[in-house]
């Protein structure tokens, strides 16, 4: 990630939030990419921390994780998954270890009938790749 970082692709635009909600208990890095994601009215934001996650959502974003990503860049196309995925497990990337089990992101996921949470199906993201 470091050597893809040190040379970022001309798509790629670099960007920190205008400002940032300290009430949030994430770390760092969480926390701007959830006051960014508000600042720009993002669609979704990636986020695999699971005290990130539930941040976002409560500050009423939608998250989408690492592997929902890569689904959704599959069904497009764009990768090949199981390729994606033995690069990824090659990594310092903690996987849910029922991941292999279910071999697929659930849906939207609400915890309960008044649960306001809302986790993203990856394969509805608007997704806009150069």
């Amino acid at each position: 990630m470091r050597q893809w970082a040190a040379s970022l692709p001309t798509w790629v635009a670099v960007q920190t939030p205008k400002t940032v909600n300290l009430k949030l208990d994430v770390d760092a890095g969480e926390l701007e990419a959830i006051c960014l994601a508000q600042e720009i009215h993002a669609d979704a934001v990636l986020m695999d921390d699971r005290a990130g996650r539930s941040a976002a959502i409560h500050c009423g974003l939608a998250v989408v994780g690492t592997i929902g990503l890569l689904e959704q860049a599959a069904a497009r196309g764009l990768i090949e998954l199981p390729t994606a995925l033995a690069r990824l497990r090659q990594t310092n990337a903690r996987l849910d270890p029922e991941f292999d089990s279910r071999r697929a992101c659930p849906a939207t996921k609400p915890a309960g009938k008044n649960d306001s949470r809302r986790v993203l199906n990856p394969r509805t993201l608007p997704m806009t790749l150069p």
